[in-house]
């Protein structure tokens, strides 16, 4: 499917090849700001992927993309004002899986790690390090329709394909001073979550940390007499997530888990394709661990989240995607897909209701 538009802050045309997936996800609920101009709804409508002269390429290879966002009144699609001065962030996580090796101690997964978001690992060429990119606001009339979005341009990426492996980088949009949700954009040619098996600690927090990384560990797809069945046939998922004190480093077992007795409310979101994530009504059981690759074995806590609905998912058109919040703490939050199909997905952007408020 080809579409052309302008991404406004560059000042040129190109032709778009939608080739990354349309998911959706929030971000954590201690970073979000309440205030009296309303909620709203950021929606990842567009990213460009292209190589280092803007030259349009393949999400395989292409070291850049632009990206824009458009922000809606909740629920709708009415266009916030013009006047909208909010700062508008664009924010990322990845997952990595690797096609060689053997879990080790030191690479315990093997396969597959997790990356969450915040974490300064994509950088420019002159060696700064990015956990996030402040958008440029633009006035865009469509139509007849004049609305704001928000321009990302020449953002970093790590190429889906890599030595050894792939990478797959879930776009995220924090929108500051309001009540929000947010569109994650899931680029790479794999849209599935590839990770075989848990990783333990290292060692567990004494107190709880300020912030916390959190991590899906493994999502389970059974029947409903609770045997275990294919993406394709399983009406229910149990969803177990691992808490971490940030920094960390899930993928070579260098991570310390928050210490029992938390004190408060482990959420988990879900979303199922271009839906917006929203917390579900299930409260988690706290499995206790008591393993650690640390010198002193210590116990620690596993937050599962039993038979959860993915059922739409046994049409390999449709795709879940979770993540886990702890109320009350600034949340850096990974991204699980789960569907069956590995192709990724071309959604249409959103076509405005209206003209913003007091756009012209």
């Amino acid at each position: 499917m080809h579409r052309v538009f302008r991404l406004l802050g560059a000042s040129r045309y190109a032709a778009i090849v939608f080739a990354a997936l349309f998911a959706l996800g929030p971000l954590g609920a201690s970073t979000v700001a309440h205030a009296d101009s309303g909620a709203v709804d950021a929606r990842i409508e567009r990213v460009w992927p292209h190589d280092r002269q803007g030259n349009e390429s393949s999400v395989a290879v292409a070291p850049l993309v632009n990206v824009e966002v458009y922000l809606f009144q909740r629920g709708t699609l009415n266009p916030v004002p013009c006047s909208f001065a909010n700062p508008v962030t664009l924010r990322w996580a990845q997952n990595g899986t690797s096609h060689v090796g053997w879990p080790t101690v030191t690479g315990p997964r093997g396969d597959g790690e997790l990356a969450p978001a915040y974490d300064e690992y994509l950088q420019r060429t002159d060696g700064t390090k990015l956990n996030g990119v402040l958008g440029q606001e633009v006035a865009r009339t469509e139509n007849g329709i004049t609305f704001p979005t928000w321009v990302f341009n020449d953002v970093p990426v790590e190429p889906y394909e890599q030595v050894g492996g792939t990478v797959t980088t879930y776009f995220l949009v924090e929108v500051g001073g309001v009540d929000y949700r947010t569109a994650v954009w899931a680029h790479g040619l794999d849209q599935r979550t590839e990770l075989p098996r848990p990783v333990i600690p290292e060692g567990v927090a004494s107190t709880t940390p300020g912030i916390i990384d959190s991590f899906i560990s493994i999502v389970w797809p059974h029947d409903r007499q609770g045997q275990p069945a294919s993406v394709t046939a399983a009406p229910l998922a149990n969803v177990a997530v691992d808490l971490a004190a940030h920094p960390s480093d899930m993928g070579h077992s260098r991570w310390t888990s928050v210490p029992l007795g938390l004190g408060q409310t482990v959420r988990l979101y879900r979303s199922l394709d271009n839906g917006f994530l929203d917390p579900l009504p299930i409260q988690p059981k706290v499995l206790v661990e008591n393993q650690t690759w640390g010198p002193v074995p210590g116990t620690w806590p596993r937050y599962e989240f039993d038979d959860v609905d993915v059922s739409a998912a046994r049409d390999p058109a449709n795709t879940y995607y979770f993540a886990a919040y702890v109320d009350g703490i600034t949340t850096h939050p990974t991204i699980w897909a789960h569907g069956a199909d590995a192709h990724t997905h071309s959604p249409m952007p959103d076509i405005p209701a209206t003209s913003g408020p007091d756009c012209t």
